[in-house]
Order: structure tokens, then sequence, then C-alpha cells
């Protein structure tokens, strides 16, 4: 019953308006007083591909320190996941039903995925949306040619703010003992201007043993010399929490849906310091060059109870994981601007080293160590031509890498090239309707996980060779048409789109020695599907937004066919605002369908249908907000997988849940 009326809601309003792109939220780039810097990786209303986005308005009015899934899932085809079912701590998004390490996520552009495999770990820069002015989701192979590949998509985090002094903090508290503040200061004038930001989250998260404690910091300073602009940014995180990212059994959360698969001597402890340097300069009026620099540091450790994994008695003891990483980069783009055409073409570089450590615990005694670099290189070239009211784009990247080990026991360097090209066009068939069409093809190496079977040391055979999974690359041929719509009241856009994954590393529904999940080459996957994305504005305030996604994915081996892996069929998500008369109110409903969370499809998650709601009252310098989470207290499964012997297990989400808060602008 829940999804036929998500669905007719999504249905009618498509009928009223055609859909799937949501423009009203304005780009950075259109902010006036913004210091701008050419974006080769951002897409504009021009060019053939499906991208969403978020402005500095509504991360303001939906933000309040959470992971960034929680903003995304406004978006198209967006399904996510956290550890200690909080809007806190650890949490993974999926898009396509395609997991997050496949898509490529920056900040200004520059990589924010680790080489190794290609996670991204947002805890470790707690509240990181209130950090950003504006994101912007590409979906399908994108326009991003720098770090980890746009495999399922795109995602970047634009630091860049317009002009105008202000100072305010803001003090929430909630449920589970959730603590946070948040506090910012933005002064300067059009040659400089600086901004500094703090966010500190406190919770005891909604399972037992689940706390977390995370804290991040970021100071920017953006000059404008004229034909010259600089930006420096600097940011840095730390994260430390209980551990609580191993699922339960269906019977553990129906006795007691607190339950955490992990033991009470597991925690984790990660700092993050990523620093970016750019610079744009107009050559003249048709000509400009960019160059971004960019260095990541991270440093952590996490426990690993053996013992309850294989869920044995434990004796006491634990295995700590210790990492260390450094991470640096450039990315070079040269931009030449006619009268009917643009032509871009430029560099990226990175070099990327990672020390791993397995230690015993209690005694600090050394089990290993090792340590894996990681290096690429990828020049790239686009092209935009418009005849009358036709636009051609193409754009082609070649890309390197490399990744080689250093442990106890050889294996070999691993050397990947890939030609990575995309192609398409749009035909502006009036004032208000755009439409598009896309063809690529793009390759992604597996990772560092992948390749060692799950194991943080290389294991050995009983003749002392390297034992490891020497998986293929994955080819995924990409072809997207659609529809972007803009009238005076609504706008939107409908897309419809067909991956074809050959040698596709797919989850399998297992979990590694080390706890992290396991991939498999799987002979094909067909991932097809439409993405509806509305927004309607009523008068007096009101607003209506609507996205849907419909994914009949397909994995393809042996002749047999099977539902992906955490891949819903259906979801769906609705927002009703108002906003007038000092008071903003914003209702959500989100919809999603069964998802199997094995490759024989034996097991599933089920269905769910939650509701949020936002209230804000605004007295003169003073924001009094409310928000009230999962409002009809259901019980929910995000994610599953099978344990180490084949069963099932379960990561539950938080039923009902409260936050209050308020903002002061000094």
């Amino acid at each position: 019953m829940k999804k036929s009326v998500l669905f007719f809601t999504s249905l009618v309003f498509f009928v009223v308006g055609y859909a799937q792109e949501i423009k009203n939220d304005t780009t950075a780039k259109e902010i006036e007083g913004v210091l701008v810097f050419s974006s080769p990786y951002e897409a504009q209303k021009q060019l053939p591909v499906s991208y969403s986005q978020a402005n500095a308005k509504t991360i303001r009015l939906l933000d309040h320190g959470t992971e960034p899934a929680f903003i995304l899932q406004r978006m198209p085809g967006i399904s996510f996941t956290t550890d200690n079912g909080t809007q806190f701590g650890y949490s993974n998004f999926r898009l396509r039903g395609i997991d997050q390490n496949r898509i490529n996520i920056t900040v200004n552009g520059l990589p924010l995925n680790e080489p190794e495999d290609a996670g991204t770990y947002f805890s470790n820069f707690s509240g990181l949306l209130s950090h950003a002015s504006s994101v912007q989701l590409q979906r399908g192979i994108g326009l991003s040619k720098n770090g980890a590949p746009a495999f399922a998509g795109s995602l970047d985090f634009d630091t860049k703010n317009s002009l105008g002094n202000r100072t305010e903090f803001e003090l929430q508290a909630g449920s589970f003992s959730t603590f946070r503040f948040h506090g910012e200061t933005q002064q300067g004038d059009e040659k400089n201007l600086f901004t500094g930001k703090i966010n500190l989250v406190s919770t005891d998260g909604f399972k037992h043993h689940s706390n977390n404690r995370s804290g991040s910091g970021l100071f920017q300073w953006q000059h404008n010399a004229g034909k010259t602009q600089l930006l420096y940014l600097l940011l840095a995180g730390i994260n430390k929490n209980e551990l609580s990212w191993l699922a339960v059994t269906d019977s553990a959360a129906k006795a007691d849906f607190k339950s955490n698969g992990n033991s009470e001597k597991e925690d984790g402890d990660f700092s993050q310091v990523l620093q970016q340097l750019h610079i744009k300069t107009s050559i003249n009026k048709n000509q400009s060059f960019h160059a971004g620099l960019f260095y990541n540091y991270t440093n952590g450790q996490y426990g690993f109870d053996l013992y309850n994994f294989l869920y044995i008695p434990a004796p006491g003891s634990l295995l700590e994981y210790r990492t260390r990483s450094n991470y640096l980069g450039l990315l070079l783009d040269y931009k030449i601007t006619g009268k009917n055409f643009n032509i871009s073409a430029g560099l990226y570089g990175s070099l990327y080293r990672k020390h791993h450590r397995g230690v015993n615990q209690p005694g600090d005694i050394l089990l290993y160590k090792n340590y894996g670099d990681k290096n690429e290189l990828s020049p790239f070239a686009k092209f935009i031509f418009r005849k009358n009211k036709f636009y051609f784009f193409t754009d082609l990247q070649y890309r390197f890498a490399a990744f080689s080990y250093t442990g106890d026991v050889a294996l070999k360097d691993f050397n990947w090239n890939f030609f990575n090209p995309l192609a398409g066009a749009g035909y502006q068939l009036n004032k208000n309707i755009y439409l598009f069409a896309s063809a690529g093809h793009i390759k992604r190496e597996p990772g560092r996980n992948d390749i060692f079977m799950g194991n943080d040391n290389l294991a050995k055979d009983n003749n002392g060779n390297a034992q490891f999974n020497d998986l293929a690359a994955e080819k995924n041929f990409s072809v997207e048409a659609g529809v972007r719509i803009k009238k005076e009241k609504w706008e939107g856009s409908l897309s419809i789109y067909r991956m074809k994954i050959m040698n596709a590393i797919d989850l399998n529904g297992q979990i590694g020695p080390t706890g992290l999940p396991l991939h498999s080459n799987v002979a094909k996957a067909i991932r097809a599907g439409a993405e509806l994305e509305f927004v309607y504005e009523f008068p007096r305030g009101w607003q209506f937004l609507q996205s849907l996604a419909y994914a009949p994915h397909r994995i393809i081996e042996d002749n047999k066919n099977s539902d992906p892996v955490l891949t819903p069929g259906w979801i769906s998500f609705s927002e009703v605002q108002y906003d007038q008369n000092n008071y903003t109110l914003v209702l959500q409903g989100r919809y999603q369908s069964k998802a199997f969370i094995d490759f024989g499809n034996n097991h599933e998650l089920p269905s769910f249908a939650t509701f949020n709601f936002i209230a804000k009252y605004h007295l003169d310098k003073v924001v009094f907000s409310l928000r009230l989470m999962n409002i009809t207290n259901e019980k929910t499964y995000t994610s599953g997988q099978l344990n180490v012997y084949g069963k099932p297990i379960y990561l539950v989400q938080a039923p009902f849940h409260v936050m209050g808060g308020v903002q002061i602008e000094l």
C-alpha cells in the first residue's frame, strides 16, 4: 500500500510536468559575489549528464551535522545505512545500487577517495556538509577525471563562499545523549575572504556500546587579485567511536533492537587532514588556466575481535589494525572559450602510500607490517560545440594507475591502462525544454581489499607464495538519455539509463577475515532504470519535491539471472516545505522496496517507509529548530550480509528520535 501511494504521487506529478533534475538549487557559479574557479568536473545545464545539486540554502535548512547521506537521499537512486543507527558516525551510501567505493568523491574537484580501495570516510570530517556551500551529484559516468573512477557517479563538495561578513553558532541536543556544537565566522572583502568553521558531535548511539565523539574544523582563504584568484583550504577532523559495523541476526534484533554485533572491546580512533591550494588565472577574455594542489593525511587504528566475529567465547585478546597514509596530487586544466565552443584540457597526477600494521592486544605485540603504493596519471580533454539549438560534447581520458606492495611476501606489481571516452548531444527544443543523450565507456581496477581477499596482510600458501585474487578490471558501457524542463513555477527532469558492466566487481554478500565486505568478479551486470526529479513552487511559501528511481538491475552469471546485492527496485522520496511568516516546516517521506543481501537471492531486506519532520522558527537573529526523525517509529533494516557461517545478518536503524537546537547570529 505504501509503495502504491508513493508511486502514484510520483506518477501524478510526472504527468503534470515530466521531470528529473532539480535545478531550483542555484549553483555556486551563479551566486553573486562568489570568487569563481573554472570547474571542468562540474555539470552545467547544456551537458548530457544526469545530475542533482543542493545549494547553501538547502544545506542550511536540512543539515544539522549529520552524515551527507541524509541530504543526498533527496536525490534519485540513493540508498544508505549507518553503523550505530543514528545520523552521526560511520555511514555508507549507494547510487544506482553501486557502493560508495565506486563513486568519485571530491572536495572542490580534488579527490577525497583514498586510492587503495577508493574508500571515503565521512565520519573523519564530522559535519562535512556544514562546511560545504553546495553539493553536486552526477549519476552515471559523469565528468570527473581525477581520483577514483566515476563508475556509478561522482559527488563534489564545494566550499567556496559568497561575500558577506557573519558570525554564528548553534547548539543542539537530542535522543541517545546526542549533543552538537557548530560555530562559524566569515570576514573579508572583495579581495580577501576568510572563513573558519568548527563542528563537534557527541552521541551514545542508538545501539549498545556505539558511541561517537568526533569533530572537524575548516579554515579557508579566498583571494581575488583581478585576473588571478587563489583559494587555500585546510580541513581537519578526528573521530573516536565504539564500533558497530557488524550486523546481527534477525532473532537477535527482535529480542533487542539495540543489539550490536561488535564486542565492547572494539573501538576506533582516526584523524584526517586535507589541504588544498587552487590558483586560477585569466590569460585573456577567452583563455584561463587552473592548478589545484592537494595533500591528504590519515592516521588511526581500529580493534577487531576475531573471536566475537566467529561467535566463539573471547579469551580477552584483540587484533588492532593501524594505518597511516600520505596522499599528494596535482590537477592542471587549461580552458579556451569561443563564441560557439568550449575546449578544456588537463592533467591529473597523484602519489599515495599507506602503511598497515597488525598489533595483538594486550601486550602491543607487532604481528605484521606492510605498505602499498598507488600512483596515477591521467591526461584528459573536453570539447563542447554549439550549432544553433544543438550542443555536442566529447570527454576523453587516458588513465594509468599502478599498485605495488611491500611486505613479508612478494607480490607482483599491478599496472592498469584505461581509455575512458564519453560523448553526447543535447537539443534546446525551446526556452523551457532541453533534451540530451550520451554514451560512454569507463574501466575500473580492483581495490587492495579485493585483491587481498579481505586480508590486511597478504596471505601465503604452503609453499610461501602469495595468495591473492587476480581480478580483472571491470568495464562499464553506459548509455543515457533524458529531458530537463524549466517553467516559471516548476522544473525537473526525467532520465533513462543502461549500464552494461563486464567483469563486474560486485558485492557477494560475504565478510572477509578483517570484517570488511568482499567482492567477486561476475560475468555481466545489467543496471538499467529510470530516474525522476521534480519540484513545484506553490503560492504562499509552499514547495513540493519528488524524486523517484526505478532500478530493475540484473546479475548474469553462468546463464543464471539474479538481483544485485543491496539494490532496491524502487526508491521514492517526497518532501513538502512551508516557508513564510518566520516559520519553516518540512515533512519528508521515503519509501524503499525490498533488496537482497546475497548472490543467491535467498535472503532479503524488507521494504520500508519512514517519515521525518523539521520545524524552524526565526526570531530576529535567533533560530529555534526541532527535528522529529522516523515519526512512525518504524523498525527498519537498511543493510545486511551473510556472516562467516553463511547466515543472514542485518544492520538496524533507530526508531523515533528527536533533535532540538538554537542558532544565534552575532
